[in-house]
């Protein structure tokens, strides 16, 4: 069974800043970003859910790391881990987009109930201002049902 997808639109949450949906309603076809992030969800929907709400491989077993080649700017293609869940809190997992310049995350949660990957935050991951902590915990309460929110379908079988 395929992963459906969907991102958070809004919330009533302690962030609201960089949603992932104003992100990626702006990413355009020929972006660098754009092209890997529907590479990447390609794997992540062949991907299922354990009914404890995490990705897990055709075994059953927890995955941890999915890691794919991805063309660097220049077409050379490179091992890069493309998601990882986070340990710091329950059930999140970030997508990786490296370029050189930048370290763009996109942060999700599986919903075994909803057979969906919830994506609720863009970021660019950056040394002095590092996001993550604060997102991944504000994914995780979402996830918790810690706030209200209000999910809208986000890729559709193609």
């Amino acid at each position: 069974m395929s992963i459906n997808l969907q991102m958070l639109h809004s919330y009533e949450g302690n962030y609201k800043n960089n949603l992932f949906f104003e992100k990626y309603s702006n990413w355009k076809d020929s972006d660098y970003s754009h092209r890997i992030y529907l590479q990447i969800i390609r794997v992540l929907r062949r991907q299922s859910i354990s009914s404890q709400d995490l990705l897990q491989d055709s075994e059953g077993k927890p995955i941890e790391i999915i890691e794919l080649s991805i063309p660097d700017l220049f077409g050379s293609y490179r091992p890069s881990y493309v998601i990882k869940i986070l340990l710091s809190v329950q059930h999140v997992y970030e997508i990786r987009i490296n370029t050189e310049y930048k370290k763009e995350r996109i942060l999700f949660y599986p919903s075994s109930s909803q057979s969906s990957a919830i994506m609720t935050f863009y970021f660019d991951k950056q040394r002095e201002n590092d996001l993550t902590n604060i997102l991944a915990k504000e994914t995780e309460d979402i996830y918790l049902g810690n706030i209200n929110s209000t999910m809208i379908s986000a890729l559709k079988e193609r």
